[in-house]
Order: structure tokens, then sequence, then C-alpha cells
């Protein structure tokens, strides 16, 4: 699975996450058995780190979200906020380019 491959997997089940109380790790066997999703290390890493650092993630966004409360953000763009300051704050393998 390429790196583009794996963010867009990794989105989808951020977003997921919005609307689903399950836990992440039965938010990704359920992928995983609905669109063989195979495991792949950046998922397995983010997609769960993204919810351990939410509250975090979220004031930051707050805090940049000049005139906007995070509850205007629409959840497609809040998920993929989250998703992005994630990599910037905690993945030291993603690509310059």
């Amino acid at each position: 699975m390429t790196r583009k491959q794996a963010r867009e997997e990794a989105f989808i089940l951020v977003f997921e996450k919005e609307f689903n109380d399950n836990t992440v790790e039965e938010i990704f066997e359920a992928a995983a058995e609905a669109r063989d999703l195979e495991p792949d290390g950046y998922i397995t890493k983010v997609f769960p780190g993204v919810y351990e650092h939410r509250e975090e993630l979220d004031g930051i966004i707050s805090e940049y979200s000049v005139g906007w409360s995070i509850n205007r953000i629409s959840k497609t763009a809040l998920c993929i906020l989250r998703l992005a300051l994630y990599e910037m704050l905690y993945e030291d393998e993603i690509p310059v380019s």
C-alpha cells in the first residue's frame, strides 16, 4: 500500500470514528473485514494516535481557528486537520515531498 493509499484509509477510519461509538480496534477490524484492509504500519499507528491525542489536537485547532468554534468546522475538515496535525507533531517518518 502506498503512503497516499494509507493516508486515505486512515482518513476514512478517523472520519468513521466521528459517527461511531465503537473502539478504534473494533472500527479497524470491521474495516479490515469489509474492505479487505491490510494492517499497515502507518494506519495502525496514526488512526489510534489521533484519538489518543484528540483533546490536544482539538485544542490546537481551536487556538488557530480564529472566528470559528470547533463545532462549526465540518466533520470532514476536522478529521483532515486532526490527521495532518497528528502527522506534523508525532510522525518522524513523513517524507518532505
